[in-house]
């Protein structure tokens, strides 16, 4: 079993754009392990393809 420290984030890779991240000290990474900017860009195209104001 591995032990981590609270005061240490978690290193993880984006799917989508294979861009590096680190969680914040006491968090779990997302899943799926989807960046905060890939999110903003998919949900953006999403509105835009529903014709939805954001």
């Amino acid at each position: 079993m591995t032990y981590r420290s609270l005061f240490a984030g978690i290193p993880w890779v984006c799917v989508v754009c294979d861009g590096g991240e680190i969680s914040a000290p006491g968090d779990e990474p997302p899943s799926p392990p989807i960046c905060p900017s890939c999110v903003r860009l998919q949900v953006s195209e999403v509105l835009a393809t529903l014709e939805v104001a954001p």
